[in-house]
């Protein structure tokens, strides 16, 4: 008889594996809050975050809040396939698509968004960098994080993702 509830709690574990959501570890804290405003059932989010500012070697918590977005709306019962997210990075934001050896020879330092970005990669969030601002800053698409789209611009970028149903996150 033990033997029967042994096997059924095995093969009942990749089921209940499976409804975990898969959230991006390591990344985008959010705080449990009391909300007013309810997330009605089937909403489909389809948001982009604009990012052009950040430091040279530093975290960018602007990356980061799609990751908050994304870990904290999981948190909260919206699926993943509810989900439809994308970052695009212009300005002085361009440098953090660089991967580590591209980074490290152009800023003599670690880039501290590289996990970030391919964490939000992963999880199917879309990161599209300016090219008008790849150019400027001489970023090539061989500089860049596996993963990362050239736009022909923010501008572009943004508008096309508009037309697709996106809303805009500015920082």
């Amino acid at each position: 008889m033990y033997y029967f509830w042994f096997v059924v709690v095995l093969l009942m574990a990749p089921v209940a594996l499976a409804d975990e959501p898969d959230f991006i570890d390591g990344y985008g804290r959010y705080f449990e809050v009391s909300a007013d405003v309810a997330i009605p059932e089937g909403t489909h989010f389809k948001v982009a975050f604009d990012v052009a500012k950040t430091e040279v070697g530093e975290f960018s918590g602007a990356i980061n809040s799609a990751a908050r977005f994304y870990n904290m709306h999981l948190a909260h019962g919206v699926a993943e396939d509810e989900m439809t997210l994308a970052v695009v990075l212009h300005g002085a934001a361009t440098h953090e698509v660089m991967n580590a050896d591209a980074y490290r020879n152009r800023h003599d330092t670690e880039n501290a968004n590289i996990g970030l970005i391919e964490a939000l990669i992963s999880a199917g969030v879309r990161v599209i960098v300016c090219g008008q601002s790849a150019a400027y800053h001489e970023v090539k698409k061989d500089d860049m994080i596996d993963g990362v789209e050239v736009a022909l611009s923010a501008m572009t970028a943004h508008a096309l993702l508009v037309r697709e149903g996106y809303t805009t996150n500015p920082f």
